[in-house]
């Protein structure tokens, strides 16, 4: 116990002296010395733009719909036509979403700009997963839509 009171005591001392003088004022506003409170309780508070689950959730959806393309075109059934359309709307939802929040920035095109382009992204996905649904529950289904896609072989 007298350890890791010496060692964060150490820590302490060694951040104040190396890091929180020299880099601190020049770093972003989200962490500030009262974060850091010894090297084995590191203690951070989270920026209210913090993404980091969301970013998450985009890698496992990436992953999925590696894994689930294949597996819609071999057995399509409406379970996995429906997880197919829902990943890649999800998908296709956030990497458009990111685009529009990184490139459309207020600073250079205004206050409204931005929000122009997520009301018409808004619209355009809602239309287009809405389609991919009716393809599913009232048609072949996705799946064998893209099977069907595949099949066609040219006219001579």
């Amino acid at each position: 116990m007298a350890f890791h009171r010496f060692a964060g005591a150490l820590a302490k001392k060694a951040f104040k002296v190396s890091f929180a003088n020299t880099l601190l004022p020049k770093l972003d506003q989200r962490f500030t010395r009262h974060d850091v409170r010894c090297a084995h309780t590191q203690v951070k508070k989270l920026a209210p733009d913090d993404h980091r689950l969301i970013w998450k959730l985009q890698r496992l959806c990436s992953i999925c719909l590696i894994i689930a393309l294949p597996i819609d075109v071999m057995y399509p059934c409406l379970l996995f036509d429906n997880l197919f359309v829902l990943l890649m709307a999800l998908h296709s939802f956030w990497g458009v979403n990111d685009t529009i929040a990184d490139y459309c920035r207020p600073i250079l095109f205004g206050p409204y700009f931005r929000k122009a382009w997520h009301a018409i992204w808004y619209i355009t996905w809602t239309v287009g997963f809405s389609g991919l649904l009716y393809l599913n529950f009232m048609d072949i289904g996705f799946g064998r839509a893209l099977y069907k896609i595949w099949r066609l072989e040219p006219k001579d």
